[in-house]
């Protein structure tokens, strides 16, 4: 283009820019360019949208914290568990809580002494057999002597060694009926009893009492004889007995 100024043509040399079309994303500037523009030309920045492109929920953001996701802005409801803590039993186990851990947490595992707390030595365990004590696995020295059967004979005795046993029969019947016969045949006993009584009530005095007798056994047959009593004919309907004063004695004849 060309003007006249103060008498001179003069040809233009402004630019032309016509119509400028310019897209901005958040942050960015856009200079005007130099020249002229018809006013057709625009500036326009991105949508929010387009510029927070993201896929977090309300879930996937720690509580009270804040995001934009999408051109949204989205409060977090993500539980903040802190550091947790847990001690744990053999066999026990813990369900981590869904949320944010900070890293300081821990779950231990309590030690084997703690739960296996208990008194048996290797000698109160089975021989071959295990446990553990007290953290420690003990195998058992106890002798596993089986079954015990013993049939004594008259006048014997058996020392029973020291050990498990599983069971057995100790039968005597043999040694009693051999012990009981050789005495039926011939066995001749005397008997003294003699007691200090008292009046419950009234004269409180004491009165010595002796009853003695001879006892027979004779094949199985008992019979008592020389049956004596002093003072004779002493009633003791209303009597007690004297503490620490009465005995009963019996020889072998």
């Amino acid at each position: 283009y060309s003007a006249w100024v103060n008498g001179t043509l003069v040809s233009g040399s402004m630019a032309n820019n016509g119509a400028v079309n310019k897209t901005l994303n958040p942050g960015e500037s856009y200079t005007i360019p130099k020249g002229f523009h018809n006013g057709s030309g625009k500036v326009t920045v991105s949508t929010l949208a387009s510029n927070t492109s993201a896929t977090a929920t309300a879930g996937q953001i720690l509580t009270g914290k804040t995001a934009w996701v999408n051109g949204n802005k989205v409060t977090g409801t993500m539980a903040d568990n802190g550091a947790v803590t847990s001690s744990l039993n053999a066999g026990g186990s813990y369900t981590i809580p869904a949320g944010y851990h900070n890293g300081s947490g821990k779950i231990t595992a309590n030690s084997l002494s703690s739960q296996t707390s208990a008194t048996a030595t290797a000698g109160q365990i089975l021989t071959g057999q295990t446990a553990w004590v007290n953290g420690s696995k003990v195998t058992g020295t106890m002798t596993n002597n089986g079954t015990l059967n013993w049939t004594p004979t008259t006048g014997t005795t058996y020392a029973v060694p020291a050990g498990y046993y599983s069971g057995g029969t100790l039968d005597s019947r043999s040694a009693y009926n051999a012990g009981y016969s050789a005495g039926s045949s011939n066995a001749n006993f005397h008997v003294k009893a003699e007691t200090v009584t008292r009046r419950i009530s009234g004269d409180r005095s004491e009165l010595k009492v002796t009853i003695e007798c001879d006892v027979s056994i004779n094949n199985g047959n008992i019979v008592i004889s020389n049956f004596k009593e002093s003072p004779v004919g002493t009633s003791v309907q209303n009597m007690e007995l004297v503490t620490g004063k009465n005995s009963i004695t019996v020889t072998k004849k």
